[in-house]
């Protein structure tokens, strides 16, 4: 889906890893995607789950979204978007193989 949470960016104050070890919230909450990733603009549900681990004294975040497709960047989907996933198109029985050359 693109989306990147940078080196070293700070965890967002609204976050459940922002409770750390103070964390109360079971299970996984809702959250704003734009607090997680730099410059999002694609909109789309998602969902933090975060732990804290007393023993490294570290907070393990999963972040992920609801949908399995968002549309692209600065606009909406068509099927125009849709034909050209190469995830979705049509099978023609040949496997795309990697090439010989490039194996040690």
């Amino acid at each position: 889906m693109g989306a990147w949470v940078q080196i070293g960016y700070r965890v967002p104050p609204s976050s459940l890893a922002a409770q750390g070890a103070q964390l109360t919230h079971d299970g996984p909450c809702t959250v704003d995607p734009t607090e997680w990733f730099e410059d999002w603009n694609r909109g789309g549900t998602l969902y933090e789950e975060s732990r804290y681990l007393a023993e490294w004294d570290r907070m393990l975040s999963l972040v992920w979204f609801e949908e399995d497709y968002l549309p692209p960047k600065g606009g909406t989907a068509n099927e125009e978007d849709e034909d050209s996933d190469p995830y979705c198109r049509e099978l023609d029985g040949t496997l795309p193989w990697p090439d010989r050359t490039k194996k040690r």
